[in-house]
This record gives structure tokens, sequence and C-alpha cells, in this order.
């Protein structure tokens, strides 16, 4: 398995526990402040603790195991591609003391709305491990902003390692996110950085629920009949940036936080996205299918939700910064926005224009023959602010000039030659003293201006959670409508008595392939034909049919269409 990677999988910490057979499992989601934990019974080989880890993908497991369970523990964390730790023996007198500061809506009824999780006392012991480990009570930003759930193990699917080796599910560390090699990469046609980290978590646990299938196979069939819509929405969701990790920089802003924070580049970014949310809305708000009411569910009444939250931010973004200035990447506070600023920059534009009379009063005065419109004399940056340059072919004037202004040669380079004068000198110190002044005004200002905005990081959070969504549907539409091979909608049999397919195809095989490939098609009855077996001779297509079997099952459950004539 690939090493964990920053920029598609959530940045998550997880702890084990044990005591005998029965493991305590808690998981920490740090961008998204969130706890989650479970209790299990697990065997000897570990099987269930590495489809937890293989669904979570966490950064670090530490653990309270010891002897053998140790070990175990440390082979399969080591396959799964996640690093591990040894952790100490919490406290468990202080965790609820603990649980009171972390976690949000604790300050009128206390731990009484996770009774539930407290019923889980290996699960707890995890979770006040983890919490020791990760020292969370040193960062003011988690105060009152963390929330505490059961991790639901029953709504996924359990997928061990071999079944994600076998099935290419995720790439290989010499492969990219969206390499044809590998499922994820191929399914991989996000717009947006938060949408291919949710389509990593879709591959990573499948769902179990056929309801919560059946809403993903509505919406991806409504993008996959409206092509024209379909683009619509994948040109706004190209404007989505990192929201994760945007709203977590916001809410370490609004905490006081000594981590990094958020930027005023960070705010440009979600005000684009909020415009983009805008159209999107929009977009959807135009279709008029079969699948109106789920789509309403899913999409449109949580993203008007947002939307109506986010209330006056753009007109905050659009008064406060240069939106202007933004478009060339320069991210400042808009000078309309406060009059004093504007005053300083003024008078800061005002010392730059005496410093360009200076130059062009010593360039008339040298003479010095130019090409086009190059100047002879230019303006440019050195340690002591802003000095007058030539080529190093006219170095000989400058040395021998005599007249007025006196001229004071800075430094000689292979290219060049530094010189500055007297009246240069002085407006560098004005220049300096006019800069430091505006740039005081706005820190001032951008702190303010962040403070605000940083009111809107749970929103924000809200925002990526729908959006990241979105991004992964229509994902999966474009890819059904752009595979090599034919994809249909899986028809759901809820009783579980029959699976079939006809003419099957391997996904991957197709996709990195020329030749023609033979579907294949499977009837598996409950009471008939529970079992298959299959035979043939080497190299004659055994595995790559239980493979591409497998792999239907696995897109049908994840909400994809699959590749086959019929499910």
């Amino acid at each position: 398995m690939p090493a964990f990677d920053p920029e598609v999988q959530a940045n998550a910490v997880c702890c084990v526990t044990s005591f005998g057979d029965q493991l305590g499992w808690a998981v920490f989601y740090e961008d998204l402040r969130a706890f989650r934990i479970c209790e299990y019974a697990e065997d000897v080989h570990m099987s269930r603790t590495e489809a937890l880890l293989l669904q979570l993908q966490p950064r670090l497991c530490c653990h309270l195991l010891s002897g053998d369970a140790a070990r175990k523990l440390c082979r399969v964390a080591e396959s799964c591609g996640v690093e591990q730790a040894q952790a100490s023996e919490p406290k468990q007198v202080d965790l609820e003391q603990d649980l009171l500061r972390l976690l949000a809506g604790t300050e009128q009824c206390g731990l009484s709305r996770h009774l539930e999780e407290q019923r889980q006392k290996q699960a707890m012991r995890a979770l006040a491990t983890l919490i020791g480990h990760l020292q969370l009570l040193n960062e003011p930003g988690y105060f009152n902003a963390c929330t505490l759930g059961l991790y639901p193990l029953k709504n996924f699917v359990f997928l061990d390692k071999a079944a994600f080796s076998a099935l290419n599910v995720l790439p290989r560390p010499d492969e990219s996110q969206r390499s044809s090699t590998n499922l994820l990469g191929l399914l991989n046609r996000c717009r947006s950085q938060i949408g291919q980290r949710r389509l990593r978590q879709w591959l990573t646990q499948p769902l179990t629920d056929p309801r919560k299938i059946s809403r993903r196979h509505d919406m991806v069939e409504m993008l996959v009949t409206n092509e024209s819509f379909l683009r619509d929405l994948e040109a706004q969701l190209r404007r989505v940036p990192d929201l994760e990790r945007l709203s977590a920089r916001l809410h370490r802003t609004a905490a006081g936080s000594k981590s990094q924070g958020a930027s005023l580049e960070d705010l440009v970014s979600l005000y684009y996205c909020v415009l983009a949310t805008d159209k999107i809305i929009k977009a959807l708000e135009r279709y008029e299918g079969q699948h109106q009411a789920v789509l309403r569910e899913m999409q449109l009444d949580r993203l008007r939700s947002i939307m109506a939250d986010f209330g006056n931010f753009c007109a905050l973004v659009e008064q406060t910064i240069d939106l202007q200035q933004a478009e060339l990447r320069n991210y400042c506070i808009s000078t309309a926005f406060d009059p004093s600023l504007k005053q300083m920059a003024q008078q800061r534009d005002k010392v730059r224009a005496q410093m360009e009379t200076v130059r062009a009063d010593v360039d008339k005065k040298l003479g010095l023959a130019s090409r086009g419109n190059e100047k002879p004399v230019s303006l440019q940056e050195c340690p002591d602010g802003l000095a007058l340059r030539v080529t190093k072919k006219h170095q000989q004037v400058i040395q021998t000039f005599s007249g007025k202004p006196q001229l004071k040669v800075l430094s000689i380079k292979k290219q060049e030659v530094m010189f500055t004068t007297t009246d240069l000198a002085r407006l560098n110190k004005d220049l300096q003293q006019a800069v430091d002044n505006y740039q005081k005004q706005t820190d001032a200002l951008t702190t303010k201006a962040l403070k605000v905005a940083s009111t809107y990081s749970s929103v924000a959070e809200r925002l990526a959670d729908v959006v990241a969504e979105l991004d992964v549907l229509c994902s999966l539409a474009r890819v059904a409508l752009t595979a090599p091979c034919q994809f249909v909608r899986p028809k759901l049999d809820e009783s579980g008595r029959e699976c079939v397919i006809d003419g099957a195809v391997h996904l991957l095989v197709v996709a990195n392939s020329n030749q023609s490939f033979v579907a294949n098609d499977l009837s598996m009855h409950r009471d008939s034909s529970r079992l298959h077996l299959i035979t043939g001779p080497n190299m004659g297509g055994k595995s790559t049919y239980i493979r591409s079997v497998a792999l239907i099952a696995l897109l049908n459950q994840i909400g994809s269409f699959v590749p086959c004539l019929c499910p």
C-alpha cells in the first residue's frame, strides 16, 4: 500500500486498545475535529482491524498492545501503509474532564448526549489514549469545537488487504492518482481536491444500505442522461478549492490558534467558490426529470441552506479585498475600504513618483544611449530600498561623472552597476516609512477581516461535504459516459437472494488493452447455486473472471454504474 498522502487522504489518526479478544478503536479527523469510536471482537489474524485501517487510511495508528498482539498489529499496519506507534496508558479519570473541554455543546448538558459512546468502555479507553498521544489539550483550536460519535461498522463492506491488492483499488506508490491501471485512477474524473478525497473514501468504504446505494444510482443516472447538465456542473466544480483544509484554517483563525490560520487568499478562494455554488444551485434547479425528489434531498435543499448561512460573506470580501489585484495573485486590502489606508497609499505612491523624477533627471544628465523603449537608467530593488541601475558597459560613465547630482556607487556586478544619489537615499527613507505605515494599517484591517470571515468556518465545512459528494457523482457519471465499455445501472435485489450479471467485463483490463475482451455471465442463487467452482487451463482467464465480478460488486456498492450488458 502507498504511504499516507495528505493531498488525497483525510488527515486522521487512530488508536487501538484491547482486553482479551475485544478491541477498542478511536479515530480523530484533525481537519474536521471529529472523534469516532467503536469496539469489536477480533480474530487471530486481526482481519477487522486491517479492514478498518484500509477504510479510514489514517496517517498514524497508536496502540496499547503488547507481545504477539502488538507484532500482529505492526505487520497489519505496515501492509496497509500506516505508520504505527506505541502509546502511553492514559489516566481514565481525566477523560470526562478532557471531553468537556474538547467537545462542542457540552456547556449546558455535559456528556449526557454521549451515553451510548460511554458504554463502550474499551473504545473510551482508546479515545483517552488518543487524546493524550496527540496532546490535543495543548491546542486551543480544539477547545469546545470537536464532535464525538460511534463509527458505523455495519454501514460499510469490509475489504481486506488481499481484496484491495487483487482488485487494484488504490494506486501503488509509483502510480498517479489518475492512472488507469487502478480503480481510483480510472474513476477519478473529479474537478476538485475534496472530490478526489471523497472518491477515495467511497472506494474504501463501500455501502451496505440498499436505500443509500439506490439514491447514488439515481443521481448518477440523472447526470448520465443529461450530459449538457453534467458539463455545466463540471465547469463550476473547477472553481472549488480544498474546502476541508480551508475551513480548518478558518477555524484556527477563529480560535486564535498558533497554527497556520486563514489568509486573504483563502477568503478570495472561498468567495469564488460561493459564486460557483450559486451557479450550481441554478443549474440543479433546471432539472425536471424523474429524480427531482432525490436531487432535492441530497443536494438542492442542503446547498440552499448553506448559501443562506453564508449571508453577507460575498459583500464582506468585495468591500475589504481588492479583487482586481487578487486576479494578479496579489492579495491585499482594498484602499477604498478605509480612508486612512487610501491616504497612506497616496503618500507611498507620491514618494515613488518623486523617485521616478530623480531617475529621469539622472538619466537626462548622463545622456546614455538607449535601445528602443529600454531605459538606460532604471530603478531596481536593493538591500537599501530602490537604487539606480545601468548595464556594466556604462560603468566608466558613472565613475567619472562629476556633475550634479553626485553619484555614489553601491555595487558593481558582472552585468550591472548599482548607484544612488543624496536625494534618492532620502526618498528611500521616506518610502520605507510610508510602506511601514501602510503595512501596519493593512495588517490591522486584514486581522479584522479574517476574524469576521472565520465565523463562516462551520458553513464552509458543510459546503465541502455537499460539494465533494456532487463532484464524485459527476465523476462516476463522466466515467460511465466515456469508458471503453458499456456501463449500465445495476438493479438491486434487497433480499440478497441472487446475483445475476450479463456480459461482465473487467474494467481495468479493457481500459489498458487494445485487444477485444470476451464478456462473461454470472448467475448465483442463495439456494440453488451459492458456490461456483471456476476451472480451466492456465492463463485461461479464471482470475480475470472472478475479479471482474468482484469489481462490478464493488462499483455497485459505492453507487456507480457497472461495466456489463445487463445487471
